[in-house]
């Protein structure tokens, strides 16, 4: 789900680890095993990242269920898609002809027994595209008949509320509009029959107040995106913060804070839960190294810098730092950490594919693996009012799709979506 990135699902497993408080004064022990940071990793057929799991000290894991497609209104106009579709054909996810799916397969399926029955936290999640259309295999939901969208609802929740082994899911269509508050109200209803949770992966500041009240309903919750944010060209000269250019640390350092502040308000002021993604492996501005000669994985546009000269973990300490100093571990909105991403693919060209164990270790010594708990030490710091407004985050306008700088650019590249051939 541009000016602002965040790598979408890949042939994986998302997987939220859970951080442990470590510090060493008594006020920054934990008070109880709460928070779990989830490892969002993207499972495919011969890889679940059982060892991966287990063996980075995690206790909460996002499987990659699958991706959403559609064959109706005009989709698909990716360029592997097969051709576009009529745009007055209707959309059906039901009867024996459909033209549009939720796929969950059945190797995440056997991957989400096999975490469950390790004792693990288990949510799924579903990925997709709505533009750049060079990449897109779903339709603007502005299209959709009410009826498309109750039958949208529908399909997606039973997968989550039919599995046993599932505890809630995550929802990563990009780019995330305001327009979709009547899917996400109808998919709440569902999920909250069926007592399992569910969130949508998207900035904060994007969310309109329907989509804070009505559209995340009873169960819903933000799973908002803490890296490849947006910047001014004054902060960044002499472009700001764009896909395929290096975000240096300070001035990541600077921006997460704003974002936090704006996210911590908001779901302050509308009284909802929030999970916060980190980067733990390469996304389109924090990374290592570019491994495709255009910006592909991030819909096109040039390659600022082949190589960061920065490590995972030096952004990283920049995030905890400015989580410690915001207090979310006492934030009763706060409701744990989900570390970007484990897969079996070139990650949209950003490396390291996975997060490499110098940049958990860092969550690991502040106290955000396996847990972030609450710690005796109760206060939080002080919110201010939101630095970005909601429903003003330039990130998702795409004013002009050709341009690179306007388009939304902000969705999880470790994708099979997102797979360079």
């Amino acid at each position: 789900m541009k000016d602002k990135l965040v790598s979408a699902a890949a042939t994986a497993v998302a997987v939220f680890a859970a951080v442990q408080g470590s510090g060493a004064a008594a006020a920054n022990v934990p008070t109880t095993n709460q928070n779990p940071t989830y490892a969002f990793t993207y499972t495919a057929e011969q890889q679940n990242w059982m060892s991966a799991v287990e063996g980075d000290n995690l206790e909460a894991v996002f499987v990659y269920a699958g991706d959403v497609e559609f064959y109706c209104r005009g989709s698909p106009t990716s360029v592997d898609g097969g051709g576009a579709s009529p745009e007055d054909l209707a959309c059906t996810f039901e009867g024996d002809s459909p033209n549009a799916f939720v796929y969950y397969s059945d190797f995440a399926k056997n991957a989400s027994a096999a975490f469950k029955a390790a004792g693990k936290q288990v949510y799924i999640n579903f990925d997709g595209r709505i533009t750049p259309k060079v990449m897109s295999f779903v339709p603007d939901f502005s299209k959709l008949s009410a009826t498309a969208i109750s039958e949208f609802a529908n399909a997606t929740a039973a997968h989550v509320c039919n599995d046993p082994n599932v505890d809630g899911m995550a929802w990563d269509v990009e780019p995330f509009s305001n327009n979709q508050v009547s899917f996400f109200s109808q998919l709440d209803k569902h999920i909250t029959a069926c007592g399992k949770r569910w969130g949508v992966f998207a900035f904060g500041e994007s969310f309109n107040e329907e989509m804070w009240t009505t559209g995340l309903g009873q169960s819903g919750f933000l799973f908002d995106s803490t890296y490849d944010l947006d910047c001014t060209a004054e902060q960044l000269p002499p472009n700001g913060c764009q896909p395929c250019q290096c975000t240096p640390p300070a001035v990541y350092e600077t921006v997460l804070t704003e974002h936090l502040a704006s996210v911590m308000a908001l779901a302050k002021q509308y009284a909802k839960p929030y999970m916060l993604m980190v980067s733990g492996s390469g996304s389109t501005q924090l990374y290592e190294e570019c491994t495709t000669s255009t910006c592909s994985g991030a819909g096109g546009g040039p390659v600022y810098n082949a190589t960061c000269p920065y490590t995972m973990a030096d952004w990283m300490e920049k995030a905890v730092k400015v989580f410690d100093t915001a207090g979310v571990k006492n934030d009763p909105n706060f409701e744990g950490i989900g570390v970007y991403g484990w897969t079996t693919t070139n990650g949209g060209g950003f490396s390291p594919v996975v997060p490499p164990s110098a940049n958990l270790d860092v969550l690991a010594s502040a106290g955000y693996l396996p847990y972030a708990s609450p710690t005796h030490d109760n206060r939080v710091a002080s919110v201010p009012k939101p630095v970005r407004a909601s429903q003003h985050h330039d990130g998702n306008k795409c004013i002009v799709e050709s341009d690179i700088k306007t388009c939304p650019q902000h969705y999880m590249v470790g994708s099979p979506m997102n797979v360079q051939v």
